[in-house]
């Protein structure tokens, strides 16, 4: 593994949403912008998405399968994990909704991002809700080819 991320859904009810990245100033979704996560091609990255909402979101990621390694503080937040999903290879699950309450940690799920295929470029990360989509819970990651990430080196991750 070499990298670690964490990300968030946050809103601002009831128009503003965030698909945020832990180090990365809360911004609504622009196209245009420079991507909040850069990876490398050939890298295996974890990533903690975390529900920092009184509803329930849905991480989905274009181009690449996540392996779900952990459903996390469901419990404690008077929800159920999902059965049969822990284990599996998938592109879209359901983190649950934060109860509210301060002493309780905020649901999450533990994902192993596999960057070994041939998909480069930019694609989104979003919440599969199209409303919440649709009203800015969505961010950018770049997966640069190898010899790139050696020449730029210093910009590879956000910081922790």
């Amino acid at each position: 593994m070499t990298d670690f991320f964490l990300v968030f859904f946050n809103e601002i009810q009831p128009t503003q949403f965030f698909m945020d990245v832990q180090g990365q100033p809360e911004k609504l979704f622009d196209p245009n912008a420079t991507p909040d996560i850069t990876a490398t091609q050939g890298t295996v990255e974890e990533w903690t998405v975390e529900n920092h909402t009184l509803e329930n979101h849905e991480f989905h990621i274009h181009q690449i399968h996540f392996l779900v390694e952990a459903q996390n503080d469901f419990e404690i937040n008077g929800n159920s994990q999902a059965p049969g999903v822990t284990g599996q290879y998938l592109d879209t699950i359901e983190v649950p909704a934060w109860d509210g309450n301060p002493a309780h940690s905020y649901p999450n799920a533990t994902l192993r991002l596999d960057f070994r295929g041939n998909d480069i470029g930019d694609f989104v990360f979003h919440c599969h809700i199209l409303g919440h989509e649709d009203l800015g819970m969505m961010n950018i990651i770049r997966v640069v080819p190898q010899a790139t990430a050696a020449i730029s080196k210093g910009s590879k991750k956000a910081p922790s």
